[in-house]
């Protein structure tokens, strides 16, 4: 009934479901009252106050996301953004120059009014998530000046992992599943790069 000392210190999200009676412990309530104070869901009559200094924000499904609510996002390290949520008027859908954000998961059917993502200039972002049936209108995504970006998921592909090439490498055809980045800094990715369709 304890945690080893060191272990998930980085912690930021804990779900635990259909585990018998794990959830009841004394260990993982306190580890659930620990992280409580570091992330806020976000409802359709969400409290500005609320978001303020969090690292973690939840939105909940179905929300209507406008610049404003992008805007109090700003400083986050992980945006969660749940199923059918979609903007009110955006046409383009921007995360620019979010200094400590780490990980973005967009949920299934999202987004579908979107014509252009762009995610750029997020230094620390090393994992982004987006669910099936996502930007479905999406004409143009855009993903650069990320140097940290590992791994790009979309729906239910495999995934991409971010490699950079070797010096010796660039005349060879990047395999399957592999993205380079141009100055270790941009990746551009499309349903031809990967032979997935997107």
């Amino acid at each position: 009934d304890h945690i080893i000392h060191g272990s998930f210190r980085g912690l930021d999200y804990l779900c635990i479901q259909d585990a018998n009676d794990l959830e009841t412990r004394k260990v993982i309530k306190a580890k659930k009252g620990e992280l409580k104070g570091k992330k806020v869901f976000v409802a359709v009559d969400y409290n500005e106050s609320e978001l303020i200094d969090k690292e973690v924000i939840i939105i909940t499904n179905g929300i209507r996301i406008d610049n404003h609510l992008l805007s109090l996002c700003h400083d986050v390290r992980m945006l969660i953004i749940g199923d059918g949520c979609d903007t009110d008027s955006l046409q383009g859908l921007v995360f620019n120059s979010m200094p400590n954000l780490e990980r973005v998961e967009i949920g299934c059917e999202c987004f579908k009014s979107v014509t252009s993502f762009h995610v750029k200039c997020c230094p620390k972002l090393r994992r982004v998530f987006i669910g099936d049936g996502s930007f479905t209108k999406c004409m143009e995504c855009v993903i650069e000046s990320n140097p940290e970006l590992l791994e790009l998921q979309l729906g239910s592909n495999a995934g991409v992992s971010i490699s950079k090439p070797k010096p010796n490498d660039k005349n060879k055809k990047t395999p399957k599943g592999k993205c380079p980045t141009k100055n270790n800094s941009a990746t551009e990715h499309s349903a031809e790069d990967t032979g997935e369709a997107l």
